[in-house]
């Protein structure tokens, strides 16, 4: 049997005195390097203060660069804590009574910067730019929900979703709100929808710092239903707009329907809820042979076949008794 030198032994124990005194070094060596001065590039977030009926008519840069010095913990520590911003404050007095364009200058961001204590703003690197300022006022549009539904098969969406509130009322300037003409929500996502359901979702936040949206839930209700389809034989083919005496005969009289929706509205349809109709001047001046009928069903039912497609149109001559 060989057993092991006492020497080798030795060196390994060795070791780990040398890894201690390498890691003391090294905390050594960057205590100390934490301590001597630097200079940076860092990217401050950027915002515009303005008076409370001033509003921005344009996005403004999200971040603007700047060289900054301080120890090397001061900029360690303002890396990982993000406390550095630039807020450009812009008074009343310098606006004008309506829109105006303001030119923010790089001693206007140098005058913003809010560093901690120890950093000091070299320079300000981002070039001067122009922000449009406006009027706010106000404006109440209809909200409209987004949605992302995959129905199970068999399945349907019926009528319009019910949205609550259905309108909102927005704070921008009169240039901004001319071109919104609704808001939508924020995405509506939903899977494998067999039956009524309602969510819960929030308004969009697209336009950040341009427009002011209320902070609202609000509730889009979605009426699913089994799909189901009805047979409708003989509904009359109504002449409309015909005078007393006319010489206009549609043929045929009678047309037969088949009708898509959900269970409960295909339950609940009658007679009365749909028709079918000629206008009487489009069947006189019709020189085709063949009229396609105008057909009149509640918002939520689908049209899926009439027979027969096309019907015709006959003139009659000769005397017409009077009624």
């Amino acid at each position: 049997m060989i057993k092991p030198s006492g020497r080798s032994g030795f060196a390994g124990f060795a070791i780990v005195p040398f890894f201690a005194c390498m890691a003391l070094a090294t905390a050594l060596w960057f205590y100390a390097s934490m301590r001597e001065e630097y200079s940076t590039v860092v990217e401050v977030p950027l915002e515009m203060r303005l008076p409370e009926y001033r509003v921005l008519e344009s996005s403004l840069m999200p971040f603007i660069r700047a060289r900054v010095q301080g120890a090397g913990w001061q900029l360690l520590n303002l890396a990982l804590s993000g406390e550095a911003r630039c807020a450009v404050f812009v008074s009343d007095k310098s606006l004008p009574q309506s829109e105006a364009k303001v030119t923010v200058t790089r001693s206007m961001l140098s005058q913003g910067m809010q560093v901690p204590t120890g950093i000091h703003v070299v320079n300000i690197l981002t070039d001067p730019f122009t922000a449009q300022i406006g009027v706010i006022e106000r404006k109440k549009v209809p909200i409209v929900p987004v949605l992302n539904v995959d129905l199970r098969e068999g399945f349907m969406l019926s009528g319009r979703p019910a949205v609550f509130p259905d309108s909102v009322t927005l704070r921008s300037s009169r240039r901004t709100l001319a071109s919104i003409s609704l808001w939508k929500t924020q995405p509506i996502v939903l899977s494998d929808v067999y039956a009524p359901v309602s969510v819960q979702t929030r308004l969009s936040d697209t336009l950040a710092g341009i427009v002011d949206v209320p902070s609202v839930t609000v509730t889009t209700a979605l009426n699913v239903q089994q799909m189901a389809e009805l047979v409708l034989h003989d509904v009359p083919v109504v002449l409309t707009s015909a005078p007393t005496s006319h010489r206009v005969v549609i043929s045929p009289t009678f047309v037969t329907l088949t009708l898509r929706g959900g269970i409960h509205q295909i339950a609940a349809l009658s007679a009365a809820d749909v028709t079918v109709s000629v206008d009487y001047s489009t069947a006189l001046g019709n020189t085709t042979g063949s009229l396609v009928p105008k057909i009149t069903v509640p918002a939520d039912i689908t049209v899926l076949s009439i027979a027969p497609a096309r019907l015709r149109c006959v003139q009659r001559f000769g005397s017409v008794p009077q009624p």
